[in-house]
């Protein structure tokens, strides 16, 4: 549980390099959310971008878990770490992941701050309908 980033990258790619399992990084990455370990899940995000293994927008559910009694500017720099990284968001992450944990009174604002993120203005706008709608709003 201690040993540091760089050994357990060091490991992680080299048991992948080694043709076992291209699992490893992702079992890794699986194990670093749930000690909330952010900064070795980043760390693996970058070894799995290396190795051209996918990030998926689920893989980052956890952190934004985590971050929801951290502030809106957690979420958002998560947010923001996704669209930087070219996870491609999705309408579950959003829905149950995001809206519920920032500010959605006034819509609009919330809709460029997800701008400002680099969230694609297709993908943010039906969630949010779907999320003011659930909550009669």
């Amino acid at each position: 549980l201690n040993v540091s980033i760089q050994n357990i990258i060091r490991y992680a790619n080299d048991f992948v390099d080694s043709s076992c399992s291209r699992q490893a990084l992702t079992d890794v990455g699986q194990i670093g959310l749930k000690l909330g370990r952010e900064k070795l899940c980043f760390a693996i995000f970058e070894a799995m971008r290396c190795k051209g293994i996918e990030i998926r927008p689920h893989f980052y559910w956890p952190l934004l878990i985590a971050s929801r009694n951290k502030g809106e500017a957690k979420i958002y720099s998560l947010l923001k770490s996704m669209t930087d990284a070219d996870v491609e968001m999705d309408f579950d992450t959003l829905l149950h992941y995001v809206y519920p944990y920032i500010n959605t009174a006034r819509p609009i604002d919330t809709l460029q701050r997800l701008q400002l993120c680099n969230i694609p203005k297709v993908i943010m706008f039906t969630p949010l309908l779907s999320f003011l709608l659930q909550h009669n709003r």
